[in-house]
């Protein structure tokens, strides 16, 4: 995508007369195409899917076990198998907005689960589980799905997840980060330790949610090391607007906030072993901002991005485009974020300032872990971690680890051992 093609989308939409040569507007027919997907889904008319579905259809889930979809009879299969563990399931449509040939919803799935799901049993219980999916619409039909919702949640609701010992229950402790004209929300994970300890700063994915990464916080509090992890400006109830720019300035708040004489002698943190790191966006975000500050010698990154890659694909592939102006659309519209004017054409406009790739000779001296998915479709090993890794022996790196799970972006599979690994790569400089 050209760099001014979303301005250019937005005036044309704006002007009357549209603009010449201007494709057709689909927005209204690709929203009926989702909505008759779901009538016949709640119906369970399966071989009317077709009307509907594209053969090669392709279904995304970190929500999920097993491989993707890559077929209309695959989904067809899948969702027979939802059916046989919640006879009664129905999708409640709750709103819906198109761009492109994108469509983007926000839903409810609700049953009761009569049917053995894996390796529970059948409980009887009723679950009512929000969920958000993107659509991507060819020809008039659904040529992709990207869909996710929150297991833990589906889980309590039905009683399947046993309560944790109070050992291994960490608290989150709600605290305020100053930041210039107003604060930052964050949750403390205070660690179980009589000494000072380190403390690992851990950055979310945009817009993430409001609790623990990955179980990070409660993992590496239970081992002695304190978590925080704040949320960025404008999103989860901290205070300004977001943009990227505004992410490293958040980071810095952080870092000066545990630094202080007052939060550091009030929870023990070692001050002299503050860590970085991050999933997915907050990935990236650390890498760039651990780049441009030699203070900082120890970052980590799970299924992080490089920006300048994602900006670079941007500005070629106008499908992934429109999918990432989708997601702005729809998180703004959720209330999850609340963007800066002209936050989505920040990456565009700065694509060397976001680059994580280029930053290699400044992160080379670094103790570098960098994490990622095997099956990650959103952020590939092969266009993020690996040409990074790659760029770091370039340039003499000689403290970098990389570890590679069987997961997807969601890493549903691996929390537990990723976590593992991290306590043990912080131990290590001990």
């Amino acid at each position: 995508m050209k760099k001014g093609m979303l301005v250019s989308i937005v005036v044309c939409a704006i002007l009357s007369g549209g603009c010449e040569g201007q494709q057709p507007d689909n927005r209204e027919s690709n929203k009926q195409v989702v909505q008759q997907f779901i009538t016949i889904s709640n119906a369970a008319e399966w071989d009317q899917l077709s009307e509907v579905v594209a053969a090669d259809f392709k279904r995304h889930s970190s929500a999920t076990s097993g491989p993707p979809v890559r077929s209309l009879d695959e989904f067809i299969a899948l969702q027979k198998s939802f059916l046989s563990t919640f006879p009664d399931q129905q999708v409640r449509l709750d709103s819906i907005i198109a761009e492109g040939n994108l469509v983007a919803i926000r839903a409810t799935y609700l049953g009761t689960q009569t049917g053995p799901m894996g390796e529970f049993p059948a409980t009887g219980k009723s679950v009512d589980g929000p969920f958000i999916a993107f659509f991507r619409i060819e020809s008039g039909k659904i040529a992709e799905l990207w869909v996710e919702w929150d297991n833990v949640s589906l889980l309590n609701q039905l009683g399947l997840l046993p309560p944790k010992s109070p050992a291994h229950q960490a608290k989150a402790e709600e605290v305020i980060i100053p930041r210039d004209t107003y604060h930052l929300r964050a949750k403390f994970y205070k660690a179980h330790s009589q000494e000072p300890a380190p403390l690992a700063i851990i950055l979310r994915g945009i817009p993430g949610s409001d609790g623990d990464v990955l179980g990070l916080g409660q993992k590496l509090s239970s081992d002695g090391i304190h978590a925080l992890v704040p949320n960025y400006s404008g999103t989860h109830g901290s205070g300004g607007e977001w943009t990227m720019a505004n992410d490293k300035e958040d980071v810095q708040a952080s870092f000066d906030f545990v630094r202080s004489p007052k939060f550091a002698s009030a929870h023990s943190v070692d001050t002299s072993r503050i860590i970085l790191g991050g999933y997915s966006h907050g990935g990236g975000v650390a890498l760039l901002f651990s780049a441009d500050n030699p203070n900082v010698d120890s970052v980590f990154s799970i299924g992080g991005n490089d920006f300048g890659e994602w900006a670079r694909k941007t500005a070629t592939d106008d499908a992934f485009a429109q999918l990432i102006e989708s997601f702005f659309i729809s998180y703004a519209d959720a209330g999850l974020v609340r963007p800066a004017e002209g936050a989505d054409q920040e990456l565009l406009a700065h694509v060397e300032r976001y680059d994580v790739k280029s930053r290699g000779p400044r992160l080379a001296g670094k103790r570098l872990l960098l994490v990622g998915g095997l099956d990650d479709q959103t952020v590939p090993i092969e266009d993020h971690l690996l040409p990074l890794y790659r760029a770091l022996l370039e340039h003499g790196a000689e403290h970098v680890r990389v570890m590679a799970f069987q997961d997807d972006h969601g890493f549903g599979h691996s929390e537990s051992p990723i976590a593992n690994e991290l306590i043990n790569w912080i131990r290590s400089d001990e």
